[in-house]
């Protein structure tokens, strides 16, 4: 209330010196000529006081409270003296001018005086351009904690807002040159191409503001995951955050370049037409395509790659946790190691081809590679393809313990060339395919535990294979571990052979895969146990004693016939 009521005294000597004008012309009834001439003056007066009031208003340049526009004092004064500087200029040079027309001032000199007029008023304009460039560029590099339009202004628009600040001069500069230029020529709509140009560019600018936060909304909303799929996926969040920044820089890069072609073609410079029938859609359609390929392959990777580590984690399925098979553990990896290959070759040859590059030379010499390969290093061929049958027909796994080119322990790695085993000791074997002839798989499927139970050979055979039989099902009852590593009964096949004055009973019993050893063990010392209960005694070892006298005895001499008689 007290600035307007401040505009309104302020205002009063302004409506005064008009009605006193206008009185005191109909007082004294000039000449035409001379009335014109009076007017023009008036109006020259009252354009200028009035425009100074408005700027007064904004400004305030000796009232800090009535200011309507955050600025220090000493910019509010700066500004105020500036517009009346220009203004003064332009009323008073322009309506002097015209008026001077009108007292038979010749139309060349008029003329001339009007565009020297018009060159002052745009020099005065970059001069002010020009002492406010670091201001201005200090004001439009803050960031959200400083100015006010920073606040407003989205954090995507940083790397923007610096770069018209190292050019904002030069852009304001051109701007008034292309304003001058269209007055002082006469381009006819000139001003009105200019005024709807710099209105559409406003527009844009806010609009693409608008259109970008909403675009990072969206995005942000669909790569969302909910906690019932973050629950069944574990790694889907992660997997969705990790493409959300370059989906986010994308669109922005996609967003400015479109700006950029509607700005050119807002001041006449036809980029639509240049993409639409010109040689730039061709490069629009390369892009395109380059664009859908690269996003089908992040699409078919993402998928198959999340499908491989799903199958590969354990799960469970009807409150039974299920562990993926060996087979599943080493092939899956391979496979998407293969799947990564194949997927970057196709992408990058496809992206070659559509940016002009002919890629027949780079086909032709990588047959000519592969084949000089190929012959050259047979033995890699044959480590691939023997590799690669073995892990078709599922012949070893990792984690199965195999004894393979002489050498045996358990299967750490498998590559598409080597097979890497640790064996007991805790050496690593590194054997390629080509060594591999035969392959012993321990852990197939099922194993057996074989044991020979050695008894005395007075052991009556019916009793001990009772008591084989007991402390079968006694460790089936007390041992877990017993229990629940054997798949069958123990089957026992006799009396297998006789050494050193004992008997040798075989036994076997059906295990899960790789535990075996452990079953054995705890099967041996069930076997010992029953025994002494059962009494059954292990043969000791027996030794024959040869006794044989030092001096052999005389042999009796049987008497002759003739001697007998």
């Amino acid at each position: 209330m007290l600035l307007g009521g401040r505009f309104v005294l302020d205002l009063l000597p302004v409506l005064t010196f008009a009605a006193a004008a206008q009185i005191t012309l109909s007082l004294i009834a000039p000449d035409r000529l001379t009335r014109l001439v009076l007017v023009l003056l008036i109006n020259a007066n009252l354009i200028v006081r009035v425009v100074l009031l408005l700027g007064r208003l904004i400004l305030a340049p000796d009232q800090t409270r009535f200011r309507l526009v955050t600025l220090a004092d000493e910019t509010a004064a700066y500004c105020y003296v500036w517009l009346r500087r220009m203004v003064a200029l332009a009323a008073y040079g322009l309506l002097g001018l015209d008026a001077l027309r009108l007292l038979a001032l010749p139309d060349a000199l008029a003329d001339l005086i009007g565009r020297l007029i018009g060159l002052t008023l745009a020099g005065m304009a970059i001069i002010l351009i020009l002492q406010n460039a670091e201001p201005v560029r200090q004001w439009l590099r803050q960031d959200s904690n400083g100015s006010r339009l920073a606040k407003q202004m989205s954090e995507s628009f940083a790397a923007l807002r610096h770069r018209l600040a190292d050019v904002w001069h030069v852009l304001a500069i051109v701007y008034v040159v292309a304003v001058y230029t269209v007055w002082t020529l006469e381009i006819p709509g000139g001003f009105l191409f200019l005024l709807r140009a710099t209105g559409l560019t406003l527009v844009l600018l806010l609009a693409s503001r608008w259109i970008k936060q909403g675009l990072r909304h969206l995005i942000t909303l669909g790569f969302t995951v909910s906690p019932d799929l973050a629950a069944r996926f574990p790694g889907l969040e992660a997997r969705a955050n990790r493409y959300l920044p370059v989906l986010q820089s994308m669109l922005g890069v996609g967003l400015t370049l479109l700006i950029i072609v509607l700005l050119l073609q807002i001041w006449g410079m036809d980029s639509l037409g240049w993409l639409i029938e010109g040689s730039g859609r061709k490069l629009l359609s390369s892009l395109t395509i380059v664009l859908v390929v690269l996003v089908f392959a992040v699409v078919v990777w993402e998928i198959l790659s999340s499908w491989i580590e799903r199958l590969l984690q354990e799960t469970e399925h009807d409150g039974q946790r299920r562990t993926p098979s060996a087979r599943m553990r080493t092939l899956l990896p391979l496979l998407r190691n293969a799947l990564l290959v194949v997927l970057v070759i196709m992408v990058s040859l496809i992206v070659l081809s559509e940016i002009g590059i002919n890629i027949a030379p780079l086909l032709a010499g990588a047959g000519v590679v592969g084949l000089a390969i190929g012959f050259g290093s047979q033995t890699l061929v044959k480590d691939l393809i023997t590799g690669l049958f073995i892990l078709i027909e599922d012949s070893i796994a990792v984690g199965d313990a195999i004894e393979v080119a002489g050498k045996s322990g358990t299967v750490e790695a498998i590559t598409i060339r080597t097979i890497r085993l640790r064996d007991l000791r805790g050496a690593v074997h590194t054997i390629p395919f080509s060594a591999v002839t035969t392959i012993q798989n321990s852990t197939k499927t099922f194993s057996f535990a074989v044991v020979d139970v050695t008894v005395d050979y007075k052991t009556d055979l019916d009793l001990a294979t009772a008591t084989l039989t007991d402390a079968d099902t006694k460790l089936r009852t007390d041992t877990p571990d017993y229990s629940e590593a054997v798949l069958e009964p123990l089957e026992i096949f006799g009396l297998d052979r006789v050494e050193n004055g004992a008997l040798i009973l075989r036994v076997r019993v059906k295990t899960q895969p790789g535990k075996q050893w452990s079953v054995e063990r705890i099967l041996k010392r069930g076997i010992k146990e029953a025994f002494d209960r059962a009494g059954i005694t292990l043969p000791g070892p027996t030794q024959l004693v040869l006794q044989t006298p030092l001096v052999p005895p005389e042999m009796p001499v049987a008497p002759t016939p003739a001697a007998a008689d």
